[in-house]
């Protein structure tokens, strides 16, 4: 009878690890980390957040505050690294180990009320967010499962996504230019102080609603391409 139960525990201690392996441990840890840089003289940021979410907002102060946190399965790891590559420029980096399958982090990044030359944000399946205080000349997104939502006071984006919606909520000083490309993400557009759209699209399966009432101020330069996503611009 003993040999029966503990044959029956030995069972049960396969099946528990061979379920672990197949999903991982399912128990985290949090990750709670903060890292500086001066931003003085900075005019180009380069992200690349992985599976992080990214938040970027602007502050009075002169420093550029990068914030990691949330939870992360115990079996991985992640490397947080925040590195000036030269006066000009700083670099935000996240490097995962493991199959982070139950992972869930943030990372918000406080940069300094300034025009930016340059804002670089590269993801896989994270979302992507920048608030209306953020002013750059050029912003370039990258990701394939992430949503992209824009506030901010940009003259020419580049956002490409594969699945991921994109939302724009642009208050235009001067002429713009935009290009997005997804293949199933809807599109969703709104500006302010355009008094024109000159619009180039490509959609093979949905129709393009353009509701912009047309008026005085600055031209929009709109490029979209999309598979089957529903773009929308007022």
């Amino acid at each position: 009878m003993a040999n029966i139960t503990t044959n029956a525990d030995t069972f049960q201690e396969l099946l528990n690890e061979r379920t672990m392996k197949i999903k991982g441990s399912g128990r985290m840890k949090e990750i709670e980390e903060r890292k500086y840089k001066d931003g003085t003289g900075i005019k180009l940021m380069t992200v690349d957040s992985a599976i992080a979410d990214v938040n970027i907002v602007a502050s009075n102060s002169s420093k550029i505050e990068a914030h990691l946190y949330g939870r992360l399965d115990e079996e991985d790891d992640v490397e947080f690294e925040i590195d000036t590559v030269n006066v000009f420029e700083v670099r935000i980096r996240l490097k995962f180990t493991g199959c982070c399958y139950y992972s869930k982090l943030k990372l918000d990044i406080t940069v300094p009320h300034k025009m930016f030359r340059v804002i670089n944000v590269k993801s896989l399946s994270a979302d992507i967010t920048l608030d209306k205080e953020i002013s750059a000349e050029f912003l370039k997104v990258r990701t394939k499962f992430g949503s992209v939502e824009v506030i901010a006071k940009l003259a020419e984006m580049d956002i490409t996504t594969t699945s991921g919606d994109v939302e724009l909520c642009i208050d235009a000083t001067k002429n713009i230019k935009i290009k997005v490309t997804t293949t199933t993400g809807d599109v969703s557009m709104e500006f302010h102080n355009i008094g024109s759209i000159n619009l180039s699209e490509k959609t093979k399966k949905r129709a393009v609603k353009n509701r912009h009432k047309g008026g005085v101020g600055h031209t929009a330069y709109v490029d979209v391409s999309t598979l089957c996503g529903d773009v929308r611009i007022r």
